[in-house]
């Protein structure tokens, strides 16, 4: 049976017209569940016997401090009279934006940056541990403790420093064995790249471990703080750093989005296609290594989704990286966004309903990554059976 060209077209504007509107519906469901997270972490905040509708206060503190702010702009006269509206007003809300917030972008970084490495490679297995980047975060941290004891937890800039200085040089050592060992044209195999990453980081881990081994109780303590991501720095500089990276990692990515699909060809059939992937290979996994390495470093570590989300997306979406980058983003975010909530209503309240952690503090007994890889396990275990047949 043959197709006009008509028949053609209006099925491809049918095709199109249904993404459109799934987009629309997931972007919908993203901002409900953002909004839902910032209600919850507000009703953590309320003590037993208290009684609010969550949602309505938190959208009245929210516009009172943003008119506030406007105000401050003009010196009007909300400005002057601040104190009186702000001793009326739930102020948590505006940290807990912020928390919700800085959660959605990891999450989305870390998924995304899982979903060019998968692209890249070809493989489930691929993400931007096996490069060592989580490794190089590891070591600064605990350098970091080791140098300056509990003054590492405000010395957001430092931790940022010596973070990307050792991530950079566990990448570049692992890239650099990879080519060693890969194939005549110097094109590393996922299991050689796998097989370099685990030298190095064992090596690294080594040393990490030895640090570790040495530090005291009360400085022990405080890198678990950092290193779980159970701390989170709010202070401008903190966030001002780790938007600007997400910012400056996730944008190449969307903007070429479209050429992307181009890194999983091989260099055979690229070369008789006429393009060339190298650079947006390279461009990917350095886009890749940097979001994971902000995301780390605020949030802890979440390797498994870095590997599921992405492959989940593949294999119910398709190849097509222009949709895997916003779902990734969008269920990445999310899933972060609701484990890290939940752990923070759970540790909100002690035995007499104390309020028992701060602003600063996101949970005190377990982090929130530690959920997420709890939940993606099985996931995680269904992917090595099914043996990466989203990927045939």
């Amino acid at each position: 049976m043959q197709i006009s060209k008509a028949e053609l077209r209006q099925s491809w504007i049918t095709e199109n017209k249904k993404k459109r509107q799934r987009m629309v519906l997931l972007l919908i469901a993203t901002a409900f569940v953002f909004w839902v997270c910032i209600c919850m972490r507000d009703t953590a905040y309320l003590k037993p016997g208290e009684h609010a509708f969550v949602p309505l206060e938190s959208m009245k503190s929210l516009f009172w401090q943003i008119a506030i702010s406007i105000s401050g702009i003009f010196k009007g006269t909300l400005w002057h009279t601040r104190m009186d509206v702000l001793e009326t007003l739930n102020l948590s809300v505006s940290e807990n934006i912020k928390v919700t917030l800085m959660g959605f972008v990891a999450g989305a970084g870390l998924a995304v940056s899982g979903g060019i490495f998968q692209t890249v490679y070809k493989n489930p297995m691929a993400s931007p541990t096996m490069l060592g980047a989580t490794t190089g975060v590891q070591l600064g941290n605990v350098l970091m403790v080791t140098l300056y004891s509990s003054q590492a937890m405000a010395m957001i800039v430092m931790r940022y420093r010596l973070c990307y200085l050792l991530t950079a040089i566990c990448v570049g050592g692992i890239l650099l064995l990879g080519k060693l060992a890969g194939d005549r044209t110097g094109n590393p195999s996922v299991m050689q790249m796998v097989m370099a990453g685990s030298i190095i980081n064992q090596a690294i881990g080594t040393a990490t471990m030895y640090l570790m081994y040495q530090l005291k109780d009360e400085d022990l303590l405080t890198y678990q703080q950092i290193g779980m991501g159970t701390y989170i720095d709010l202070e401008l500089i903190s966030m001002v750093l780790f938007f600007v990276i997400m910012g400056v990692a996730l944008v190449p990515m969307l903007v070429l989005r479209y050429r992307f699909n181009i890194t999983g060809i091989d260099d055979a059939e690229a070369r008789v296609a006429g393009v060339n992937p190298s650079p947006y290979r390279m461009v990917g996994q350095i886009c890749g290594v940097l979001m994971v390495t902000a995301a780390v470093i605020h949030c802890g570590q979440a390797g498994m989704l870095t590997m599921v989300i992405p492959y989940i997306v593949r294999n119910a979406i398709g190849s097509d990286f222009r949709r895997i980058f916003a779902y990734s983003a969008m269920f990445g975010g999310m899933l972060m966004m609701i484990c890290r909530t939940v752990t923070r209503c759970v540790a909100m309240h002690n035995a007499a309903g104390d309020i028992i952690v701060d602003a600063n503090w996101d949970v005190l007994r377990f982090p929130a990554t530690f959920i997420v890889n709890i939940c993606l396990l099985p996931f995680f275990m269904i992917i090595l059976a099914r043996q990466g047949r989203a990927f045939d």
